[in-house]
């Protein structure tokens, strides 16, 4: 690498969004025949809301090509488990010749040593792991060993969005099968969005020292209210503009909890769907948050997974 293209990148890990910089990378790389500078050049100019619809088309067409022909070295180790462009299980986006994004479906310690070796990740804004290789104990496969080698993907000055299980839908709203994920999840303290689907994490996990977070969704964390209290007294808490809490067994008395401490701010969004309110909580937190969402509400008799767990308590463990 020249000093030239030393100081570019460097400049571009301080200023992700300065596209003039961005722009004399990607003319850098093409003079030199690296086909990653026209992937730059052509996201760029995807970028442009000048460009006509004739225009778009080809620099998608030729876009898709770049990718296609290049995938290989553009992803290095970790083509292995992402076949191309078109994967499901594991995939990721580019932008302006950057990898962008990742979602992982299946993690065991291969696919992790392949993403920490993974090159272009200096602007990786978005993780998304949805959860661990199935295996029963006794086989030698530790889940940790997995997730204590993604711990390095903390160093990454621009990953901003974290997202443990699903919480798309893609994968069915899988949660993820491993409750200690708080020593990984304390690693990302540069993050602005996390979002956790995580059956049987302890509120203590909501300790997480995050000071830049904005956006909080949790699913299925079944604290229930004391929850609310782990969650009023987060370090981050007056920092978020978005908090989701979906499948949380929330009941009108941490709903009242949480709108005492709203009522001297106010929240974008608030989403306290399938939980366990009544018309009393709802109406505590409408008073206090004019975006609510709160559909879908169950009682314990109604809530499948709750009976569930009292029919098998051990939940179904390995035989």
């Amino acid at each position: 690498m020249t000093p030239l293209q030393a100081q570019l990148e460097a400049d571009l890990v301080r200023a992700p969004d300065d596209l003039a910089t961005h722009m004399a990378y990607g003319d850098y790389l093409a003079e030199r025949g690296d086909p990653r500078g026209e992937l730059i050049q052509v996201q760029l100019a995807l970028e442009d809301p000048e460009r006509t619809p004739e225009q778009r088309f080809d620099l998608h067409q030729r876009e898709g090509e770049l990718l296609d022909r290049h995938w290989r070295s553009l992803l290095g180790p970790l083509a292995d488990y992402i076949a191309d462009r078109h994967s499901l299980e594991n995939r990721v986006t580019f932008r302006r010749g950057w990898i962008d994004s990742i979602r992982l479906g299946l993690l065991g310690i291969e696919l992790a040593e392949a993403l920490v070796h993974t090159p272009n990740l200096s602007l990786l804004r978005s993780v998304r792991l949805v959860d661990l290789i199935p295996h029963p104990p006794g086989t030698g496969f530790d889940p940790d060993l997995a997730l204590i080698r993604l711990q390095s993907l903390s160093q990454l000055p621009n990953l901003r969005s974290l997202s443990i299980g699903d919480h798309e839908g893609d994968a069915g709203l899988r949660p993820f099968s491993d409750p200690e994920i708080g020593e990984f999840v304390h690693c990302f303290r540069q993050l602005e969005e996390l979002n956790l689907n995580i059956v049987g994490a302890e509120p203590s996990l909501l300790s997480i020292q995050i000071p830049a977070l904005r956006v909080l969704r949790l699913d299925r964390f079944r604290f229930g209210d004391t929850g609310v209290d782990w969650l009023l007294t987060a370090p981050f808490f007056t920092s978020l503009h978005t908090l989701q809490v979906w499948n949380g067994r929330l009941t009108d008395t941490g709903a009242r909890a949480l709108a005492r401490h709203l009522h001297t701010r106010s929240l974008k969004l608030l989403d306290v769907s399938f939980n366990w309110l009544t018309s009393t909580g709802i109406d505590a937190l409408e008073s206090v948050c004019k975006n609510l969402r709160a559909e879908y509400q169950l009682t314990p008799e109604t809530d499948v997974d709750f009976l569930a767990e009292q029919a098998d308590p051990y939940g179904g463990d390995w035989e």
